[in-house]
């Protein structure tokens, strides 16, 4: 309906709706039935990052990846964290700090994570995501 603002403002409620109702993640029984999920979260990404709101993309995307993996609870930690560590390769080390789990990234979410980062100018945390 070429109304990207309306469609952006629009994914981001389901999305916050989806969140709120169902902390733990999409139902995988039902996950194929036009509920909100990996395709959903990667066009509210690509719709922010087109709208030049990178961090509020760099959101969506850790968000997203965490409540699809039902891990949502765990955003009071990792949010904590500046960079996107929670997603670094097995046996990566930051800062003295080593993953005890590695929550792999989908390519299509690490890539809008990695452009996100890149127009945020923080170019290191690109370099990491565009390498895992």
């Amino acid at each position: 309906m070429n109304e990207p603002t309306r469609a952006r403002i629009l994914f981001q409620d389901a999305f916050d709706y989806c969140k709120a109702n169902n902390p733990r993640g999409p139902d995988r029984e039902t996950s194929g039935n036009a509920e909100f999920g990996l395709l959903q979260i990667i066009a509210l990404a690509d719709f922010h990052n087109n709208a030049g709101e990178y961090q509020t993309a760099v959101n969506v995307v850790r968000q997203g990846a965490r409540w699809l993996d039902g891990r949502l609870p765990e955003s009071s930690l990792w949010d904590g964290f500046a960079d996107d560590r929670e997603f670094d390769a097995e046996g990566s080390i930051r800062d003295g700090y080593m993953p005890s789990r590695i929550h792999p990234l989908d390519v299509n979410l690490r890539q809008r994570l990695a452009v996100s980062r890149l127009r945020l100018g923080e170019l290191v945390e690109a370099e990491v995501r565009f390498h895992h």
